[in-house]
């Protein structure tokens, strides 16, 4: 569609980026023109007042009506913060200095975008889209980064600033495809009543730093919105040979039969804990996963890396190459300059000898 090709215009991640290509997707910034995909890209006002946004990757255990229906305080977005990354993480703030920009804060929380609504007209009215193509334009022309990862991530923070109400951690229950907890996680983990009986129950084992394996998530008993972001999603668990991310059974989903259901017993309290990956099957069979997969991508990414593999290994083998003829010539050289040496020495010799015969002789001769 035109809009799509208008995103495509300025969604671009640099070269030096550490942030993935596949992000430069005009899909990752189709969030913030939800408005006007509606309105079919008209200027038209659209038939919804407030919009809500959801990663693809996640299930809603909440009530979304209760998010549409909630006090804005004026606010144009609703969204979450993540106070254990901070934004300094993602934006270069010398960067940011260098062409004007003093005013945002490098130790504020991460606005997360895996959920968050907008007010339809407020969004219009502050030209929020506009803003953030513009971040992206001084992203892609500037000298400097302005940011080193998460390609929508840092304009969508940018732009809105601290123009949001913030919505609770019960929309925000993360890591659910990750494969291993954090060191201060892991700890976190066992302060709150996990004992070495608790961790064995769920097949967990600690590394020789302490993380634990696999993640575990507590946050899903409570929680409104599930995010299985990481490796480990449950439609690519076929690729793992270790287990699988363990999850609280969501109390809203307390009377289902699980697949595996585990008892762990926290502070003497029994907990059910279940694979992840179940939560997400109970709500998409399998067979319509099936029917939705993309089986022209099932070893794209595969095929890719082994490719850049053997390009890898050609470089490696084609400088290796390089480095053995290199020293090969400098042996030459060495060799050929030891032979000039000697060849030099063996002259001097040669006419010190014959210096030293016409001396003798010449001596010789005075002497007579």
């Amino acid at each position: 569609t035109q809009l799509q090709c208008h995103i495509s215009g300025y969604s671009v991640v640099r070269g030096t980026s550490l942030a993935r290509r596949a992000l430069a997707s005009p899909f990752n910034f189709a969030a913030f023109h939800l408005h006007e995909f509606l309105s079919g890209g008209s200027q038209d006002p659209v038939i919804a007042k407030r919009i809500i946004y959801l990663d693809s990757d996640v299930v809603v255990v909440g009530d979304l009506v209760e998010l549409h229906d909630m006090n804005m305080d004026g606010h144009t977005v609703a969204a979450v913060k993540n106070c254990r990354s901070r934004m300094d993480e993602y934006i270069n703030f010398p960067s940011l200095a260098s062409i004007g920009f003093n005013s945002f804060d490098p130790v504020a929380c991460v606005l997360e975008r895996t959920i968050f609504m907008y007010d339809v007209e407020k969004w219009m009215q502050a030209k929020y889209s506009e803003q953030i193509e513009e971040w992206m334009r001084r992203y892609a022309s500037n000298a400097d980064e302005l940011w080193f990862d998460g390609a929508a991530t840092s304009p969508w923070m940018l732009t809105v600033g601290s123009d949001f109400v913030e919505l609770g951690e019960e929309w925000r229950c993360s890591g659910l495809a990750r494969h291993a907890m954090s060191i201060p996680e892991s700890k976190q983990l066992r302060r709150s009543g996990w004992d070495f009986k608790a961790f064995k129950t769920l097949g967990a084992k600690f590394t020789a730093v302490g993380n634990v394996e696999p993640f575990v998530a507590t946050c899903s008993a409570n929680a409104k919105l599930l995010h299985f972001d990481g490796a480990m999603r449950p439609w690519l668990l076929e690729r793992f040979e270790s287990m699988p991310p363990a999850c609280a059974m969501p109390a809203v989903l307390a009377g289902k039969a699980w697949k595996t259901p585990r008892v762990v017993k926290i502070f003497c309290e029994e907990s059910v804990y279940i694979p992840c990956s179940e939560i997400w099957w109970h709500h998409l069979s399998e067979d319509m996963a099936c029917i939705l997969k993309d089986f022209d991508k099932e070893w794209a990414q595969d095929e890719q890396d082994w490719a850049d593999f053997q390009v890898d290994l050609a470089i490696a083998a084609h400088e290796a190459d390089v480095a053995a003829r290199e020293r090969e010539a400098a042996e030459q050289r060495t060799k050929l300059s030891r032979a000039a040496e000697r060849a030099r020495d063996m002259r001097r010799q040669r006419f010190r000898r014959r210096w030293g015969a016409i001396r003798d002789a010449g001596a010789r001769s005075s002497a007579g």
